[in-house]
Formats: C-alpha cells, structure tokens, sequence
C-alpha cells in the first residue's frame, strides 16, 4: 500500500521519503561543522520557526501548528535583498512579500 501513490499511506510515505532525500541532500541540516540553530521570534504563538546557519548560508524553517493560515512579516525573516528557495515545493521566495503559511503547513526555506 505505501508504494500506491493513490491511497493515504502511499502520499505519506512518498512525501516523507521526498523529506529524507532533501536532507540527505543539504548539508545544512547536519550538526556540527560550524552549523548553528538560532530561534525565531516571528510574533504569532500559531507558527514556530528557526534558522540553521551554516557557511553564510541559513535555511529558515515554518511550521503552522493550526488549522487556519497565518502570515508571518517577511522583515522578520529576511534581509530586504535576500532571495530563497523552498526546498520542499521549489517556490521562490522573493523579497518584499509576507511568508503565508497554510493550515498545518510548513516550509524550508534555503537563503
């Protein structure tokens, strides 16, 4: 069933092992080697977030733990130039735009 792309089991697993690779794949994610974990403060009690620094290079990571959508001030993230990629769908994230987030969603955003 997990290989059944059709039944609930299969797109669970198939985003799951998607999740596995991109971490396999970005060094960022790895402990130590001058990575760092730093916790955001984004101003809404719905959303957590944190950034992992590594070789001037950060990741931004959000989850929405609701089930209503949520917006996060991009100012709050970003330095006003900085352009990022969700890893996860392959979305650019450009600057001069709020990050929404919808209902239990969650992104990882390499800047």
């Amino acid at each position: 069933m997990r290989n059944d792309l059709k039944t609930c089991e299969g797109k669970i697993y198939a985003g799951l092992q998607k999740l596995i690779r991109i971490r396999k794949e970005n060094s960022i994610f790895a402990s130590g080697n001058g990575s760092g974990t730093e916790i955001l403060d984004v101003e809404n009690d719905h959303v957590f977030g944190y950034v992992r620094h590594k070789d001037g290079r950060k990741l931004v990571i959000l989850a929405n733990f609701t089930e209503r959508e949520q917006a996060i001030s991009e100012n709050r993230l970003f330095e006003a130039d900085e352009v990022g990629l969700d890893l996860i769908t392959d979305a650019s994230r450009l600057p001069g735009s709020d990050v929404i987030l919808n209902p239990y969603q969650f992104i990882w955003v390499y800047v």
